[in-house]
């Protein structure tokens, strides 16, 4: 999600970008920080292609309730 969220930002659509993801990614680093970068780093090892579904659909708001 991480890794989705700050690879969408174009630089031309700055100020779009900020105003709709920056706090979701402040949220999303802060996890990592205090999640730590050993126990991160082996989280990302284990996604697999149903956790990228879950994010591409979560991205795109098409992930119904």
């Amino acid at each position: 999600m991480f890794r989705s969220v700050s690879g969408t930002c174009d630089p031309g659509l700055r100020y779009v970008w900020d105003r709709r993801w920056r706090d979701h990614l402040l949220r999303l680093a802060d996890f990592r920080d205090q999640v730590g970068p050993v126990p991160w780093n082996s989280a990302l090892t284990k996604v697999d292609d149903t956790d990228r579904v879950v994010v591409d659909l979560l991205m795109k708001g098409d992930l119904a309730p």
